[in-house]
């Protein structure tokens, strides 16, 4: 389908961009994930980000003015932000998303336990990859709760985030990371 000309003008200029990010994504995927469950796990992650944004709209005529924009320790809300609040946490969300897949593509620069040039350094990089994948689907699910939460507790429909919250976030980090650190440290099993 031919998008250019005057019939279709921001259309087909959205109609291409959309075209061209689909296809990268795609060409991500195919390039980086080896299993189906790495493929899983970036849809996931896209999957994420969508449900943001619908939720945001579906949301967006229900909302006060003032909206819960900071939880203490306990889990309850004790500062407000204006209604934009949600539309800039989407936006962090997906900038963190998509530099967080850039950064995927160039293990070459990460900072790993090998050498640069040592004969286990492919291996490292590819425990590198997959941690920053997990990592990415962990902050957009983390992203999907906190904005579901605000928009819940700006309803009065729940009193706040809990106080297993911090909890479960920083040890599902912690365990993943040191997961990841923990497979590059042991030797493969071919040694």
């Amino acid at each position: 389908m031919d998008c250019d000309g005057p019939i279709y003008g921001t259309a087909g200029a959205f109609l291409r961009w959309n075209f061209t990010v689909t296809v990268t994504v795609i060409s991500v995927a195919g390039r980086y994930t080896r299993s189906p469950m790495k493929t899983y796990r970036d849809l996931l992650t896209w999957f994420g980000l969508l449900w943001q944004a619908v939720y945001l709209f579906h949301a967006w005529h229900s909302l006060p003015e003032s909206l819960p924009s900071h939880f203490g320790l306990n889990g309850v809300a004790d500062r407000s932000a204006p209604r934009s609040l949600p539309w800039v946490l989407f936006g962090v969300c997906v900038l963190l998303t998509i530099f967080l897949s850039v950064l995927e593509k160039y293990p070459q620069t990460f900072n790993l336990p090998s050498q640069r040039e040592g004969p286990d350094r492919p291996r490292q990089e590819a425990i590198a990859q997959d941690l920053l994948g997990w990592i990415r689907l962990e902050i957009v699910l983390l992203y999907c709760f906190i904005l579901w939460s605000i928009v819940n507790v700006a309803q009065h429909k729940i009193a706040g985030l809990g106080v297993w919250f911090p909890l479960i976030t920083v040890g599902v980090v912690a365990l993943t990371v040191g997961y990841s650190l923990w497979r590059m440290k042991t030797p493969p099993l071919s040694q």
